[in-house]
């Protein structure tokens, strides 16, 4: 993790070197936006051990805290503090020699941000539009996970598997099964990892006190990975299932009040 911190001090030592003339103002307040947050997921196979991955779907959420700005004629140093949501959906189905299957996934995964942009305006005053860019560093404050599958042709018709996601530690999902045949229901072992780190870019727009902001992150480490799985087909495991980065379209609205600066 030492180059992300590293990549952190970046932005301000950009900043720094700005024209000594220029004056540095500061101004900050609120943020809220809406989130689109979606994944990679390599998961369960179809009972053959190779595992296989899922199509996963966008997960609507939202961010929300305080920004602000440090300008510094064209160039803005920009940090902010924000509760963050990501995550996936997976709506999926697959047909074994047994039975076919639907399955239903939601996974999120709520964050506390630190992200340090570093942005360039195309007026001095920081009016108008702005490119920006820059490294984040996120803590992960919980999550929840549901897990529901559906069978046709199979004496199991459904079960469902739901919970909270614990932070850096593991934790076995039980289902519930109508099944009298079957007591014991497959379990699964999932955790999410504490830190999630990586990058984000974008396009902004200043106006009198608000800002506007469309970006793009993504992160550098995988979220959650999972133990193998023994659904009780003759003693054989399906593959350990992993999520890959997080990645999410983000669409805010700031309001800045500036702050009195000495000159």
């Amino acid at each position: 993790m030492r180059y992300v911190f590293f990549s952190l001090l970046v932005p301000a030592g950009l900043a720094l070197a700005a024209p000594a003339r220029a004056q540095a103002r500061f101004s900050m307040g609120p943020q809220v936006g809406a989130v689109g947050s979606f994944t990679s997921y390599y998961g369960y196979g179809n009972y053959t051990g190779t595992g296989r991955p899922y199509q996963t779907r966008y997960l609507a959420g939202f961010e929300a805290g305080v920004v602000g700005a440090l300008n510094l004629g064209h160039v803005q140093v920009q940090p902010a503090l924000l509760f963050a949501q990501r995550g996936f959906r997976i709506a999926d189905d697959y047909i074994t020699y047994y039975f076919h299957a639907t399955t239903s996934v939601r996974q999120r995964l709520n964050y506390l941000s630190l992200p340090l942009n570093l942005a360039y305006t195309f007026r001095a005053t920081g009016q108008g539009l702005q490119v920006f860019g820059g490294p984040y560093v996120s803590l992960l404050l919980g999550g929840t996970y549901v897990y529901h599958n559906t069978y046709v042709g199979y004496r199991q018709p459904e079960y469902t598997i739901d919970g909270t996601l614990p932070v850096a530690g593991s934790q076995q999902y039980g289902s519930s099964s109508n099944d009298p045949a079957e007591p014991n229901p497959p379990l699964t072992t999932y955790y999410a990892r504490r830190l999630d780190a990586g990058f984000q870019v974008g396009l902004g727009y200043r106006f009198g006190n608000g800002l506007v902001r469309a970006g793009y992150s993504l992160g550098l480490t995988n979220p959650g990975v999972g133990s193998e799985v023994d659904h009780g087909q003759n003693g054989v495991y399906t593959t350990k299932p992993s999520s890959y980065p997080n990645q999410a379209f983000q669409l805010s609205l700031a309001y800045l009040f500036s702050l009195p600066s000495g000159s």
